[in-house]
Protein backbone atom coordinates (compact mmCIF):
# COMPACT_ATOMS: atom_id res chain seq x y z
CA UNK A 1 0.00 0.00 0.00
CA UNK A 2 1.41 3.36 -1.03
CA UNK A 3 0.27 6.66 0.63
CA UNK A 4 -0.48 9.35 -1.79
CA UNK A 5 -0.51 12.89 -0.24
CA UNK A 6 -1.33 15.90 -2.78
CA UNK A 7 0.52 18.85 -2.47
CA UNK A 8 -2.29 21.76 -2.73
CA UNK A 9 -0.14 24.83 -2.95
CA UNK A 10 3.44 25.99 -3.12
CA UNK A 11 5.79 25.04 -0.50
CA UNK A 12 9.61 25.53 0.62
CA UNK A 13 10.84 22.08 1.81
CA UNK A 14 14.63 21.63 1.83
CA UNK A 15 16.72 18.06 3.45
CA UNK A 16 20.45 18.63 3.73
CA UNK A 17 23.29 17.54 4.76
CA UNK A 18 26.74 19.02 5.73
CA UNK A 19 28.58 15.91 6.94
CA UNK A 20 26.59 13.49 6.22
CA UNK A 21 26.10 12.75 9.68
CA UNK A 22 23.67 15.39 10.11
CA UNK A 23 20.29 15.76 8.52
CA UNK A 24 18.84 19.58 8.69
CA UNK A 25 15.03 20.57 7.53
CA UNK A 26 14.44 23.79 6.06
CA UNK A 27 10.85 24.82 5.32
CA UNK A 28 8.40 27.53 5.38
CA UNK A 29 4.57 27.10 6.96
CA UNK A 30 3.22 25.41 3.71
CA UNK A 31 6.41 22.89 4.24
CA UNK A 32 5.46 22.51 7.55
CA UNK A 33 1.99 21.73 6.85
CA UNK A 34 2.71 19.17 4.13
CA UNK A 35 5.04 17.35 6.39
CA UNK A 36 2.52 16.69 9.20
CA UNK A 37 -0.10 16.02 6.55
CA UNK A 38 2.30 13.11 5.05
CA UNK A 39 3.29 11.89 8.88
CA UNK A 40 -0.79 12.08 9.48
CA UNK A 41 -1.72 10.04 5.89
CA UNK A 42 0.35 7.18 7.00
CA UNK A 43 -0.37 7.03 10.55
CA UNK A 44 -3.87 6.48 9.16
CA UNK A 45 -2.69 3.28 6.70
CA UNK A 46 -3.69 0.16 8.48
CA UNK A 47 0.17 -1.72 8.16
CA UNK A 48 3.62 -0.40 7.77
CA UNK A 49 3.63 2.01 4.89
CA UNK A 50 6.04 4.74 3.10
CA UNK A 51 6.24 8.02 1.47
CA UNK A 52 9.06 9.20 -0.85
CA UNK A 53 9.41 13.17 -0.77
CA UNK A 54 11.69 13.97 -3.91
CA UNK A 55 13.36 16.88 -5.29
CA UNK A 56 12.27 17.81 -9.34
CA UNK A 57 15.31 16.15 -10.42
CA UNK A 58 14.92 12.72 -8.96
CA UNK A 59 10.84 12.74 -10.27
CA UNK A 60 8.91 14.61 -7.99
CA UNK A 61 7.69 17.97 -6.29
CA UNK A 62 7.78 17.59 -2.43
CA UNK A 63 11.51 18.73 -2.21
CA UNK A 64 12.55 22.12 -2.86
CA UNK A 65 15.37 21.95 -5.49
CA UNK A 66 19.10 23.77 -4.86
CA UNK A 67 21.27 23.60 -1.56
CA UNK A 68 19.98 26.10 1.21
CA UNK A 69 23.77 26.62 1.74
CA UNK A 70 27.07 26.84 0.11
CA UNK A 71 28.80 23.99 2.77
CA UNK A 72 25.77 21.80 2.64
CA UNK A 73 24.69 19.05 0.00
CA UNK A 74 21.21 18.69 -1.19
CA UNK A 75 19.23 15.71 -0.63
CA UNK A 76 16.76 14.78 -3.34
CA UNK A 77 15.03 12.01 -2.00
CA UNK A 78 13.84 11.09 2.12
CA UNK A 79 11.46 8.17 2.37
CA UNK A 80 9.66 7.81 5.71
CA UNK A 81 8.91 5.02 6.84
CA UNK A 82 5.97 4.12 9.26
CA UNK A 83 6.02 1.43 11.78
CA UNK A 84 2.48 1.14 13.56
CA UNK A 85 4.09 -1.79 15.63
CA UNK A 86 7.18 0.18 16.95
CA UNK A 87 10.64 -0.07 16.76
CA UNK A 88 9.97 -4.32 17.40
CA UNK A 89 8.30 -4.80 14.14
CA UNK A 90 11.14 -2.67 12.47
CA UNK A 91 13.29 -4.97 14.24
CA UNK A 92 11.16 -8.43 13.11
CA UNK A 93 11.30 -6.56 9.44
CA UNK A 94 14.85 -6.03 9.29
CA UNK A 95 16.04 -9.40 11.21
CA UNK A 96 15.74 -11.50 7.81
CA UNK A 97 18.12 -8.56 5.57
CA UNK A 98 20.39 -8.09 8.66
CA UNK A 99 21.00 -10.77 10.99
CA UNK A 100 22.72 -8.80 13.24
CA UNK A 101 19.56 -7.03 14.53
Amino acid sequence: MKTIVEIGKAQFLIVESENGHEVRIHLDAAGAEFLIETIRALMRAPEKDHAHLRTGAWGGKELTSGPASAESELINMVTIHYWPGGQEQFRDATKSVDGNR
